[in-house]
């Protein structure tokens, strides 16, 4: 929205103008003003006190486009789609502090991966890790319940779920340990704590469409269509 309306202001995308407006909406979202893949450059701080409290020297930088790493896709692992009761800033914060489960479950799956290979075969953040082969990990270790819909449990860019040969729930059942679990070890599997996944892949920029039919958004209403 902040792009919008910069662009009817007469402001070009990435100018400071409409960046700092985006950054007082959300930190997170004023990194999709920039396609692609972009920095964070934290503000500066004098004798431990932030400089400018505004935040307005808190920026992210683009370090390419999207066509940079095209294969590249994004798993994100919904675990709950309610509204949340705390802030992302504040949650990280806690979590970090006091859970004992962020070394476990999605992150533990991935690290073992990894540790079973010898070499890094996939990263993470708290939200996300790309290729078909962590698809059918996270599909082994967290499986839908029985009456779930594959369509509705995978959602975004399902051209994943055809590269690992994935097209129904009897598929998912189907799926081998993966081979980092050794001598055939029972492994726990967490079935239905995952509400759905997402898959999507690094785009562009706010784009500007005199057609109103390919908006995303109700010209009258402004409410998505």
């Amino acid at each position: 929205m902040a792009g919008i309306l910069g662009k009817h202001l007469g402001s070009e995308w990435g100018s400071k103008v409409i960046f700092y407006r985006q950054r007082q909406g959300s930190g997170s979202a004023c990194r999709s003003l920039y396609g692609g893949f972009v920095k964070w450059v934290m503000g500066i701080f004098e004798s431990g006190i932030v400089k400018d409290a505004s935040g307005s020297d808190s920026i992210t930088v683009q370090l390419a486009n999207e066509a940079h790493w095209d294969d590249l896709l994004i798993i994100i692992a919904v675990v709950s789609s309610r509204q949340k009761e705390t802030s992302s800033t504040t949650g990280m914060s806690e979590s970090v502090e006091t859970s004992t489960l962020l070394h476990h479950r999605i992150i533990n799956c991935i690290e073992k991966w990894n540790r079973s290979e010898g070499t890094p075969q996939v990263a993470y953040t708290f939200d996300a890790g790309p290729t078909q082969f962590l698809v059918l990990r996270l599909l082994f270790f967290f499986p839908p319940h029985p009456d779930t819909e594959l369509n509705s449990y995978v959602l975004g860019d399902k051209s994943i779920l055809q590269d690992a040969g994935i097209e129904a729930m009897k598929d998912v059942e189907a799926l081998l340990p993966p081979p980092e679990i050794k001598d055939n070890i029972p492994t726990q599997k967490y079935k239905g704590d995952v509400s759905y996944f997402i898959c999507t892949r690094p785009g562009r920029g706010p784009v500007l469409f005199n057609d109103e039919s390919k908006s995303l958004l109700h010209p009258k209403t402004g409410l998505p269509k």
